[in-house]
């Protein structure tokens, strides 16, 4: 029998074709290194430590504790032993719950009722994931699509096909509603939408999107990039199945509707240049002002802001956070999330010691302000904290649409990091590239060759990088050196180092390096060099590389 036929007689029962492949290699290779084995099996090394990681679960293969790790396989007639009876014993087991199943079976719900009941919210981002939620969702439409966009918004649906996908559900008699902002220039998208579709045009610029389908689901853009751009990820978006939720957008949409004019009635206006029904909005930077800092002195309860950045925020400017300091000190919960910027490093720290402060990936075109979770506001930042530009913000005092962004907000909340530690995170990173060029500016003094960050390629033919590389000029040993917070880190660093086969391997602790990762380290015979945060941390870099490949 040959080797293929062999393999494929033992995936057939027993295991799936990798693990048969590499037990087979074992077995007949004796002890091997992962990277071996994956070099001769032609997987990836992530593989071939996944599927040892398996065997290992079912009894077959031994992890054998030397400086590389090797593996070695159990003989073949007691490996087919062990997995035999290991699928008796499930076999066994199967046989035993199969009556106490079945006499459950009856007393268990239906799933479809269930799955009808729950209430759900889901965070999209990108433009990619929220056009293919969308889609599906018109595609499930049966009754009515109710839909606002902004005047980029038809032009995007237009060019991703979403006219035919409506005009489908239109010629099965299904309703569709679409509100759009009035434009002088009638574009091909709008009278595409306009012979498909009941079009009715806004005098403001959206910029939100809102889509109901049926009553049943809904989409709302809370952070929305209007460009004409089909694959744009900083668009973030929420979908909802929840029924009062549904029923204010349903409600929002109608008051929008209703303070709309239809294409004939707006082409005319637009032409007699007539002013359009104004929709509830503040403009201008002191009405704003004045209005958002109201908005601030009625909280009770709850502060929530979400914003690009604390230093440009209009909500964050010294008035309004010495309102939400009054505030805090009666009691009010503030919490504020926050992209982190490097021109944010002040403000954060003076911020975090008065609030509830964290670092999100989320970077709003609006600023976003919710109190009490009865109270939404949105407000257009300023390119710069001095200037006196003005400003407008759309809102809306609605118990249930403002809820909808409270769990949007709480969920962004959940995902955060504490800002401080991330900014501590930060400095030290900052740190560490001052440190390691440094470094190497001196280790090059010295007659090294020394490169930050610097490229090895191993056994594998992968090329790892790492902080800093150094080899003494003429001489072919290596010495690589990282900086890990992590014991998964470590492992991680040590099996590239591994493949690199470097003659030392350094490890840089940094305050947040936990004990258990320098022992590791030190099983490993990596060695650690602590830094303090301290213009002379380049000067314990140099010592351990020079002592690692002596210049003599």
């Amino acid at each position: 029998m040959s080797y293929e036929e062999f393999q494929k007689r033992l995936s057939e029962n027993w295991l799936d074709s990798k693990e048969a492949s590499v037990y087979i290699m074992l077995a007949k290779s004796g002890s091997l290194k992962a990277s071996e084995l994956a070099r001769l099996c032609d997987i990836s090394r992530m593989d071939a430590y996944r599927i040892l990681r398996r065997l290992e679960e079912k009894g077959i293969v031994e992890a054998v504790m030397s400086r590389p790790m090797k593996f070695q396989s159990i003989p073949p007639e007691k490996a087919f032993d062990t997995l035999l009876k290991s699928a008796s014993e499930k076999l066994i087991s199967m046989q035993s719950e199969k009556n106490y199943l079945i006499s459950l079976w009856p007393s268990q719900p239906f799933l479809e009722e269930e799955k009808k009941e729950a209430e759900k919210l889901r965070i999209i981002q990108g433009r990619v994931e929220f056009n293919n939620t969308l889609r599906r969702a018109i595609q499930s439409a049966h009754r009515e699509v109710l839909l606002v966009t902004t005047k980029n918004g038809l032009s995007r649906l237009f060019h991703t096909g979403f006219d035919k996908d409506l005009e489908d559900k239109g010629e099965k008699g299904i309703s569709i509603r679409m509100l759009s902002k009035a434009s002088e220039a009638e574009t091909e998208a709008v009278e595409k939408f306009a012979s498909i579709a009941d079009l009715r045009y806004l005098n403001i610029s959206m910029r939100s999107q809102i889509i109901v389908i049926d009553g049943l689901q809904a989409l709302v853009s809370t952070a929305l990039d209007d460009s004409m751009s089909l694959t744009s990820e900083k668009d973030t978006s929420i979908w909802t199945n929840s029924k009062d939720h549904i029923n204010i957008l349903e409600a929002l949409f109608e008051e929008l509707w209703n303070s709309s004019l239809d294409l004939k009635t707006a082409r005319q206006t637009i032409e007699a240049g007539v002013p359009f029904p104004k929709f509830h909005r503040v403009v201008g930077r002191d009405k704003v002002k004045s209005f958002e800092q109201d908005i601030l002195k009625s909280a009770e309860a709850f502060i929530t802001i979400l914003t690009r950045s604390v230093t440009n925020s209009p909500l964050l400017r010294e008035e309004s956070t010495n309102l939400i300091k009054a505030a805090a000190e009666k009691g009010v919960k503030v919490k504020i999330m926050t992209a982190l910027k490097e021109e944010d490093t002040a403000m954060v720290k003076e911020l975090g010691r008065l609030f509830d402060l964290k670092a999100t990936s989320i970077e709003p075109s609006l600023d976003i302000l919710s109190v009490d979770k009865s109270s939404f506001i949105t407000v257009k930042a300023s390119p710069d904290r001095h200037l006196p530009v003005a400003q407008e913000a759309f809102f809306i005092r609605e118990n249930g649409y403002a809820s909808i962004m409270d769990k949007f907000l709480n969920e962004v909340w959940e995902k955060g990091e504490n800002a401080a530690m991330v900014l501590k995170s930060l400095e030290w990173v900052r740190h560490l590239q001052i440190v390691l060029q440094r470094a190497a500016e001196v280790l090059n003094e010295k007659g090294y060759s020394a490169e930050t960050p610097g490229i090895v390629t191993g056994s594998s033919s992968l090329e790892y990088t790492f902080d800093l590389v150094a080899r003494k000029k003429g001489d072919s040993r290596i010495v690589v050196v990282d900086h890990h917070t992590s014991t998964q880190k470590v492992m991680s660093f040590y099996a590239k180092v591994t493949d690199c086969d470097v003659h030392k391997a350094i490890l840089l602790a940094t305050p947040e390096f936990q004990e258990e990762s320098i022992r590791l380290a030190s099983f490993f015979s990596v060695k650690t060099v602590t830094l303090s945060s301290t213009d002379g941390d380049h000067t314990k870099i140099v010592d351990a590389v020079v002592a690692s490949i002596p210049s003599s």
